[in-house]
C-alpha cells in the first residue's frame, strides 16, 4: 500500500507538545503526527489489520522525538497503554509494547482488568469515558517519578484520563506525561 509522502514534512517538524488541563488531571501530551488520512491508515493497518510488519517503520519514524522526550523530561518509567485479553486474542500482540521492544525501551506494565468496547465504535466523549472508567489497575510504586504513558492514538483522551486517575490513586507526587504516535486535531484544539 502507498502512503502519503507528506508525512515526511510532519516528521521534519519534530515533536509536538500540547499542555492539556482536564478537571482533575494536569498532564502534558506529546505527539508526532496529527491523526488523519495516511497516518490513520497506517495505524489502522498496523494494529487492526494484522500488519505487524509496519511496526519497524513506525519505530523508525518516532524514535528521534521519542528519545528526545525521554531525555528532556527526565522520564523514570515508561508505561504502554495495556490492551484487554480480548484484544490480545484478536491481535496477538500489544501494538505499543511491540513498538517499545523494537526501540529497546524498558517499560513497566499496569493491568487492564476489564474488556471494553472498541473505542472507534464510540463517537460520544461521555460514552468513551464510561467505557474505560475503572478499567485499569496499578501495582507499581511511582511516587516521586516522572512517568511516560505511551499510546498509539489519543482521540478523546478518555483512556489516558482513566489511566492517570488510577496511577494518581496510589502514588504521591507523580508527574505524568503522555506520548502518542498521533493525536486527533479536535483533542488538540479543545
Amino acid at each position: 500500500m502507498f502512503y502519503d509522502l507528506n508525512i515526511y514534512l510532519i516528521i521534519q517538524l519534530g515533536l509536538h507538545g500540547e499542555k492539556y488541563l482536564s478537571q482533575m488531571i494536569k498532564t502534558n501530551f506529546f505527539y508526532v503526527f496529527i491523526y488523519e488520512k495516511a497516518v490513520r491508515q497506517i495505524i489502522a493497518d498496523y494494529k487492526l489489520r494484522n500488519r505487524k510488519d509496519l511496526a519497524k517503520d513506525l519505530a523508525y519514524l518516532i524514535q528521534k522525538p521519542f528519545f528526545q522526550l525521554l531525555e528532556r523530561e527526565k522520564i523514570d518509567v515508561v508505561i504502554p497503554v495495556p490492551i484487554s485479553d480480548e484484544r490480545m486474542l484478536e491481535r496477538g500482540f500489544n501494538q505499543i509494547e511491540y513498538l517499545l521492544e523494537l526501540l529497546s525501551v524498558n517499560y513497566k506494565k499496569i493491568q487492564r482488568i476489564k474488556d471494553t468496547k472498541h473505542m472507534y465504535n464510540l463517537k460520544d466523549v461521555k460514552k468513551r469515558a464510561k467505557n474505560v472508567k475503572n478499567v485499569f489497575k496499578n501495582k507499581l510504586n511511582l511516587t516521586n517519578k516522572n512517568v511516560l504513558i505511551v499510546d498509539d492514538v489519543v482521540t478523546s483522551g478518555a483512556t489516558i484520563r482513566s489511566i492517570c486517575e488510577e496511577l494518581e490513586k496510589t502514588n504521591e507526587n507523580i508527574n505524568i506525561k503522555v506520548f502518542s504516535i498521533a493525536m486527533a486535531r479536535h483533542f488538540i484544539n479543545n
